[in-house]
């Protein structure tokens, strides 16, 4: 007889569950797509900015008329006070 044990007998009735995606990554997923751009530069764009910030930014930008990304990249902007050395 031997040791072994076949992966089957082991693994026969082990069940992979996806894992669950989270809220931002589904909203960074979403701008990925609008944007054409890779969802890790979307998400180096986005660091620091809070989870429900980033829905009133997907509201704005599908209330726009004009193009997505331009909206998208538009609100991303920093905008410095008057007088405000750039």
């Amino acid at each position: 007889m031997s040791d072994y044990t076949s992966a089957t007998d082991l693994f026969g009735n082990y069940r992979i569950v996806p894992k669950k995606g989270t809220e931002r990554g589904a909203l960074l997923q979403y701008f990925a797509e609008k944007t054409g751009h890779k969802i890790d530069y979307i998400a180096y764009k986005l660091t620091g900015i809070h989870t429900p910030d980033l829905y009133y930014i997907k509201k704005k930008c599908d209330a726009y008329k004009g193009p997505w990304a331009k909206a998208f990249f538009g609100m991303l902007k920093v905008r410095h006070p008057q007088g405000y050395p750039q």
